[in-house]
């Protein structure tokens, strides 16, 4: 495993999401590795709107990706190779084809994202057990070691 060529980071755009970053950019940094940062825009069904699905979920790429070379210059700045990727789909399904078609060394994942956020402020169990968590289905999917990075407890509400 050691050392590192290419680590594979994702985000939400969240706080937890960021302080995963964060520390995938210091690892990228130390082994001078290539630092792949992936947003999945989860897949519409029909929506029953004007636009196509296909015209929206074009639109919600663009945009991610836009989001995504903004957090990287504002997270990044300081690290040599950063590949952003934009997937659409179910975000723990990409996410792990993401790091075996790019063939990372390693995945770095917050444990708690946007839908933790969720989890966190209803409370339901019932949610989680339904829903699951992206970063435990990753685990279950992934073919390469992954570092989960705890929900800093000044960020839980």
């Amino acid at each position: 495993m050691l050392p590192l060529h290419k680590i594979l980071c994702s985000t939400d755009f969240s706080e937890p999401s960021f302080v995963a970053l964060k520390i995938a950019g210091e690892w990228a940094k130390h082994f001078g590795a290539e630092l792949c940062v992936i947003h999945v825009v989860e897949s519409m069904e029909n929506p029953g709107l004007i636009l196509s699905t296909e015209e929206i979920e074009v639109s919600m790429r663009i945009e991610a990706l836009r989001r995504l070379h903004e957090v990287v210059g504002d997270h990044l700045a300081d690290i040599g190779s950063v590949h952003p990727i934009v997937a659409i789909g179910s975000p723990a399904d990409e996410i792990a084809a993401s790091a075996e078609r790019e063939n990372v060394d390693m995945l770095v994942i917050a444990t708690h994202g946007l839908s933790g956020w969720r989890y966190i402020a209803s409370g339901s169990l019932v949610d989680r057990i339904w829903f699951g968590s992206v970063a435990t289905n990753v685990m279950r999917l992934a073919h390469c070691p992954i570092l989960t990075v705890r929900l800093p407890s000044n960020l839980i509400v």
